[in-house]
């Protein structure tokens, strides 16, 4: 398992490579409170029935809340997709990028 750290994935972020998707793997709930602005919500369980969507991208950095289902999901991805570079940011999750005072963007 690839892991980054938080000032990885604010790069990441800052970026905006189109082949590169940040991965939100919390509820939809917890997202529409607040999200890594570009980030695509997949909550840990949906992503059987919603692999077409991360389609064309080379890359995806997944993070949650504060790890532990990020680890999950990387583990359930690499299974599912074995052609995409997979890495996790799982050392404090969303809640970090908040307190840390990172942009959050809302719907």
């Amino acid at each position: 398992m690839k892991k980054i750290t938080l000032e990885e994935l604010r790069v990441y972020s800052e970026q905006q490579d189109p082949k590169t998707l940040i991965l939100d793997v919390r509820t939809k709930d917890e997202f529409t409170q607040g999200f890594i602005e570009g980030a695509l919500n997949i909550p840990l369980g949906e992503e059987v029935s919603r692999m077409s969507e991360i389609d064309g991208y080379n890359k995806i950095i997944i993070h949650c809340l504060r790890g532990g289902r990020a680890q999950k999901a990387y583990r359930s991805w690499s299974n599912i997709n074995k052609d995409i570079s997979l890495e996790v940011y799982a050392e404090g999750g969303f809640y970090h990028w908040q307190e840390s005072g990172y942009p959050i963007a809302k719907n």
